[in-house]
């Protein structure tokens, strides 16, 4: 089993300007200040290494994994969470293991606000960290979204 986390400042350095632009429009809205764009993936192999395949979700439901991203400067105003669009993995022996867009659109997930310190001279923004718990893997970006 390996598990696969790339960070990136947008969606073109983490997948590709090709990949990025097959996945469906963010939604309406900014990431939170200090926030990156994060691919999470579990990887399998049933041939020693020599292919790999998406860890099958399900595994996930008893035991998801702990996101936690930290030193963000969070809205007290403005409630953020984590934002989710499937992505999965391709393994070729040749040219290695490639993220791939799915489909889907963006979903706002279950998001739990950690510890939050005041931001030096500012009334509004706080440092702090955001969690979640994740039952899917994907590509994952924290944001305040604007409701439509």
């Amino acid at each position: 089993m390996v598990l696969l986390v790339s960070l990136a400042p947008d969606l073109d350095t983490l997948l590709g300007s090709g990949q990025a632009a097959l996945l469906t429009p963010e939604p309406d809205g900014s990431m939170v200040s200090g926030g990156q764009y994060i691919e999470i993936s579990v990887l399998v192999s049933t041939d020693d290494g020599l292919s790999y395949d998406d860890l099958d979700e399900s595994r996930l439901a008893n035991a998801p994994i702990r996101l936690v991203m930290d030193d963000l400067a969070l809205d007290a105003v403005n409630a953020p969470s984590f934002y989710a669009h499937p992505t999965y993995i391709h393994s070729d022996a040749t040219t290695g293991l490639s993220i791939l867009a799915d489909h889907g659109e963006w979903e706002p997930i279950e998001t739990r606000i950690l510890e939050h310190e005041p931001l030096a001279g500012e009334n509004d923004l706080q440092i702090g960290s955001m969690e979640s718990l994740l039952h899917s893997l994907s590509v994952f970006v924290p944001l305040i979204a604007i409701d439509a």
